[in-house]
């Protein structure tokens, strides 16, 4: 097919991380091939605030798998633009596009659904029976629905990719004064929830943080655990390294990377981590668990270790 795509991308997630910077560096690709790439998404979300800032961005309210308003304006935009691929990737926007394209009959688009997470699914009935096509990051998450029982020929792996590093040269000044120039920064990138391990990563770097009065921990990001993170480091135990721990929020972590000394992984649970790709490629080693999609990720890129978890 050489003619342009119409390309259609609906995601009700209301977070703010890898998967959502990953469908802005898919949609600017395919644009740059000439092709027509919309996100949907929630209102008021940061999907959507990014998409929008790129002119490309649908707001839709995916309420539930039976809104019909949402239905009835997918239906009419897919016609409307002749989307020829419809991705869906939540349960809510994946059952709605569905629907919406099998209501259009023969000429539907084809519908991809995206799988960027690991765990395993609670059922595979809309894997079954909801997508044509299903498309994990890594190939670990492929054979994992593979030996689940989908026909392998259903699931493809496409590993996530990340913009040139030129395109993304920060022009933001270097945000946490307090750090001095001479500092050792230990970075951790990603939203505070349990499976990304920034409680365990808190305790494991006490005792380092007491050896080496240079060193300093920086935890970007935002999320759930935000709360327990403080009050950990609140905590009496922490009294004398409390001041080299920060947690300066979501931000362009360019600047956070060409001051980091290594990046550190800790997440229990990755399927392809995009925070990986980025630290190669601003040249700061990574160290993280050996599990995911992690190997596949460090095979392209002697530049950091993988441990074993206990």
């Amino acid at each position: 097919m050489t003619e342009p795509l119409s390309i259609l991308h609906l995601d009700c997630t209301m977070g703010q991380g890898g998967q959502e910077k990953d469908h802005i560096h898919e949609a600017v690709a395919f644009a740059k091939m000439g092709h027509r790439y919309i996100v949907a998404a929630r209102p008021g979300t940061f999907l959507l605030q990014m998409a929008e800032s790129k002119d490309i961005g649908l707001a839709l309210p995916f309420r539930s798998n039976f809104d019909l308003v949402s239905l009835r304006l997918l239906r009419r935009f897919i016609k409307e633009n002749r989307v020829r691929i419809l991705v869906t990737t939540s349960y809510i926007d994946s059952v709605l596009g569905w629907f919406a394209a099998l209501s259009l009959g023969q000429d539907r688009p084809v519908v991809v659904r995206q799988r960027h997470l690991l765990n395993p699914p609670k059922s595979l009935f809309p894997y079954r029976h909801f997508c044509d096509y299903l498309v994990t990051v890594s190939d670990i998450a492929r054979f994992g629905y593979i030996e689940r029982g989908l026909p392998f020929w259903k699931v493809v792996s496409l590993p996530r990719g990340i913009p040139d590093p030129g395109e993304e040269k920060s022009q933001e000044p270097w945000r946490i004064p307090e750090i001095p120039e001479d500092a050792r920064i230990v970075l951790q990138i990603g939203t505070f929830q349990r499976d990304k391990g920034q409680l365990s990563l808190l305790e494991s770097m006490r005792p380092h943080l007491r050896t080496h009065p240079s060193l300093h921990l920086v935890l970007l990001g935002d999320g759930p655990l935000r709360g327990n993170l403080e009050r950990r480091v609140a905590d009496a135990r922490f009294h004398e390294v409390r001041s080299r721990i920060h947690l300066p929020g979501w931000g362009n972590p360019v600047p956070f990377y060409q001051r980091a000394a290594v990046t550190v992984i800790s997440s229990f649970r990755e399927a392809f981590p995009l925070v990986a790709l980025e630290s190669l490629c601003q040249g700061v080693p990574v160290v993280a668990f050996r599990q995911g999609g992690l190997p596949e990720v460090m095979r392209w890129a002697d530049w950091g270790d993988l441990i074993t978890p206990l």
